[in-house]
């Protein structure tokens, strides 16, 4: 925690307004001086979370020095969350929020630990942005996720389409013990017909986005009873479009990205992928899909736990709306969620370091 404290001091002198200063113009302020919806979910989460670990269901398999990392990062977040519940316009408070929230993002946590910790991370990325624009500072010049989706009770916002096979068959929202996810196909049933179904993103704007990439975490696994000709890259796709899709995906144009880091195909163990560049969509609005697609009676399963993008800047993401095209393809109604014997939120874990710790002016 003193590395936290000292540069939390050093950095507060560099921080600075995205204009020189606050005049009446700045008429846009997202709520009251008193209240921030975002502050105060964040501080929900937090307290749920020292309960938890007070309670034993938190960090009771860590390691000690995991577990003091991640309650030294607990605690930065709740003081510096109280300090903007006090003042919303205090900037030490600001500061200390955005470099607890680094050294929390850098922990590596136990699956069982991402689970009960699900939301935090996101209701602390919603807090930063709430509260720097209540500020009028900028959190712009920061490279971090800005959009992030975690397959916890459904798909939504992503939408399902399924355009060969039964529309039931396609993604599903699953689970095990310690992960929730998006899945597709089936390792000892098999597909049974061809099938192709695809799994769309909300529609992003990066306009306003400087160096977007993608990360998602996944894992792979082709039956030992598969044939020796199917190939899990012959089957599963991560695909963009800049083209507004609102009814049959194969209408549009898409272009496959190119993934570096793979799972081996052999297992259920999740791996994350690299950053994938998404430079060349800069300033443009953008579909991601992933794609499905496989021959009769396949035995590839892909399972998806987090789809988080990254960028400096803003981006803002618009749900699909889609309607049917002619014939017998359908958007693919999301299926109940099967129950799960754990109670708590899904996992996050982020990928990547962030590689600027300035404000941008």
């Amino acid at each position: 925690m003193k590395s936290i404290r000292v540069l939390s001091l050093s950095l507060a002198l560099a921080f600075s307004s995205i204009m020189g200063s606050c005049s009446s113009e700045s008429g846009n302020k997202p709520k009251t001086a008193e209240h921030l919806d975002e502050l105060d979910s964040l501080v929900q989460i937090l307290r749920r979370a020292e309960k938890d670990i007070s309670q034993g269901f938190l960090l009771k398999n860590a390691s000690p020095r995991s577990k003091e990392s991640v309650t030294d990062a607990l605690y930065e977040l709740k003081i510096a969350s109280y300090r903007l519940v006090n003042d919303l316009r205090d900037e030490g408070g600001l500061i200390q929020l955005f470099l607890a929230f680094q050294a929390y993002d850098k922990i590596a946590l136990l699956k069982d630990d991402e689970t009960f910790l699900g939301d935090l991370k996101q209701a602390a990325l919603l807090t930063l942005d709430a509260v720097s624009a209540y500020q009028g500072k900028s959190l712009d010049g920061i490279e971090r996720p800005l959009y992030e989706k975690l397959f916890q009770s459904s798909l939504e916002p992503f939408k399902v389409v399924t355009t060969v096979g039964n529309s039931l068959s396609g993604w599903i929202q699953s689970s095990t013990r310690d992960v929730q996810y998006a899945k597709v196909g089936d390792i000892s049933k098999g597909t049974g017909g061809a099938m192709e179904t695809w799994l769309l993103s909300p529609r992003f704007d990066l306009s306003a986005t400087r160096n977007p990439a993608l990360v998602i975490e996944q894992a792979i696994n082709v039956s030992r009873n598969a044939s020796p000709s199917e190939k899990f890259a012959d089957v599963v796709s991560v695909l963009v479009s800049t083209d507004l899709v609102t009814s049959d995906p194969n209408a549009m144009t898409w272009k496959a990205l190119k993934i570096k880091t793979l799972p081996k195909g052999t297992d259920f163990n999740f791996l994350s992928t690299e950053k994938i560049d998404l430079k060349e969509y800069e300033g443009k609005r953008i579909n991601v899909a992933l794609k499905f697609s496989a021959k009769a009676n396949s035995l590839v399963v892909w399972e998806v736990s987090k789809f988080v993008v990254w960028g400096t800047g803003k981006l803002s993401a618009e749900e699909l709306s889609l309607t049917a095209p002619t014939g017998s393809i359908t958007p693919t109604p999301t299926p109940t969620p099967t129950p799960t014997p754990t109670v708590c939120p899904a996992p996050v874990s982020l990928e990547g370091t962030v590689l600027d710790f300035g404000f941008g002016e």
